[in-house]
């Protein structure tokens, strides 16, 4: 699963390269995120801790006014959940590829911009922490692990570029994945989140 990851990672950035009308740019921001698990008998959703997101973009002109922006960023996920008396915080971090399609809409000094398209990620670390106990995440598919490291979803966003190159951007990212190692008793984690990213595209040809 790694290979293939880094395989479709640098599959987009030849893309880019070779395309006829390309920009590069990077991004920063923050990250909101509820991780949320479920089974046949109950459901806990965890409160949204901020985490940071970076990482770099490249867009690419595919028609007047149709752009697709694939990316590769390092993203946190982080929540905190309470339950029975008990509080948990995990924090997580992956690395994600993005390929969005972008619709652009020239509006005074600059363009809106707005899209959606499919997200890959892979948990590269993380932290469980209850009180003064702090554990690593252990990824994987069996029963002695936390979450599954793989995760793919639907990324939506929209923002506003300026003539300088300057982005300013929303998105919100819909997990489809289920991330339980077991999933007896219909049990399901899933994750969502809501970015807020600052970035720059660099002149390109």
């Amino acid at each position: 699963m790694k290979k293939i990851f880094l395989l479709f990672a640098l599959a987009l950035i030849n893309l880019g390269v070779f395309a006829q009308k390309t920009k590069f740019g990077v991004v920063a921001g923050a990250t909101f995120a509820t991780q949320k698990i479920s089974n046949e008998a109950i459901a806990i959703d965890g409160s949204a801790k901020v985490g940071v997101t970076l990482g770099g973009t490249v867009d690419i002109e595919l028609a007047e006014n149709f752009h697709i922006q694939p990316g590769l960023n390092f993203t946190q996920k982080n929540s905190e959940f309470s339950a029975f008396g008990e509080s948990l915080t995990r924090n997580l971090s992956y690395v994600e590829i993005p390929l969005n399609l972008l619709y652009n809409l020239e509006v005074g000094s600059g363009k809106i911009f707005a899209g959606a398209g499919p997200t890959l990620g892979f948990g590269v670390s993380g932290k469980n922490k209850s009180g003064s106990v702090s554990e690593s995440i252990k990824w994987g598919s069996g029963e002695d692990n936390d979450l599954k490291a793989f995760d793919f979803g639907l990324n939506l966003l929209a923002g506003y570029e300026l003539t300088q190159g300057i982005t300013i951007g929303l998105n919100y990212n819909i997990g489809l994945a289920n991330l339980a190692p077991v999933t007896e008793g219909g049990t399901k984690y899933k994750i969502n989140y809501f970015g807020i990213r600052l970035g720059y595209k660099f002149n390109g040809k």
